[in-house]
């Protein structure tokens, strides 16, 4: 008796922390980054929902997501496929676009190693709440942009540059976790370096509190830049 209770619990447990294989190489192309010793993923053509990427490929650690190789465009990846991502320790960028579009994504698990994510990375996906590595240095020009339902995000402690419309039209994002130890942090003023472009505008179309909006305005954010919207 005692046993056959012991057994339920056990898989109580397993089945409320349900843990996901890696996903094996064959379900993405890669090449190795210029220096020979990191891998590069350049597209995925698997079709899991709930991809965990893994840390090493064919003996070599993955260090970079490479630009819109989890694009919602692309032939190979549905706008609706991914719900959830795990990226893997080593992994340093996060390139251009590389899983905009992804609609159903809500929930990405960043890590330690990560010190960039570029433009447009994570553009119009539907996550919800995010947690950024203290390592993390550049959120690129657009990177969370139109994230309709993103409620919460941490700015993290090793940040040093924000890019433009980094946060866009992320409508209800209300909680920005800022943290006290930190002095001051460059808003780019430019899209991906176009001239034409010249707001610091990362939050606009956001639902920040006024709090939040005083501490960015401390840490370097232009104060009449909440008054614009698009």
């Amino acid at each position: 008796m005692k046993k056959t209770i012991l057994m339920a619990v056990l898989l109580a447990v397993l089945a409320g922390t349900a843990v996901f294989a890696q996903e094996p190489a064959g379900s993405f192309w890669y090449d190795l980054n210029p220096e020979g010793n990191g891998i590069i993923i350049s597209q995925y053509v698997g079709n899991n929902p709930r991809l965990v990427i893994p840390g090493r490929i064919e003996g070599y650690p993955v260090v970079q997501i490479g630009t819109g190789s989890f694009f919602s465009g692309s032939p190979f990846v549905p706008r609706d496929l991914l719900v959830s991502v795990v990226i893997p320790e080593g992994v340093r960028v996060i390139e251009e676009a590389a899983f905009d579009g992804q609609v159903n994504l809500t929930s990405v698990t960043f890590p330690s190693s990560l010190r960039e994510i570029k433009a447009g990375a994570f553009a119009r996906c539907g996550l919800r709440t995010v947690r950024l590595p203290d390592s993390l240095e550049i959120i690129g020009s657009g990177a969370f942009s139109e994230n309709i339902h993103l409620t919460d995000v941490n700015i993290p402690t090793g940040i040093k540059t924000i890019g433009h419309l980094a946060f866009y039209n992320c409508r209800v994002l209300s909680n920005v976790t800022i943290p006290a130890s930190l002095r001051s942090i460059n808003f780019e003023t430019t899209w991906a370096g176009n001239p034409n472009y010249t707001y610091s505008n990362a939050f606009i179309n956001t639902a920040l509190s006024i709090a939040t909006r005083r501490r960015l305005v401390e840490l370097g954010y232009p104060a009449d830049e909440f008054t614009y919207s698009y």
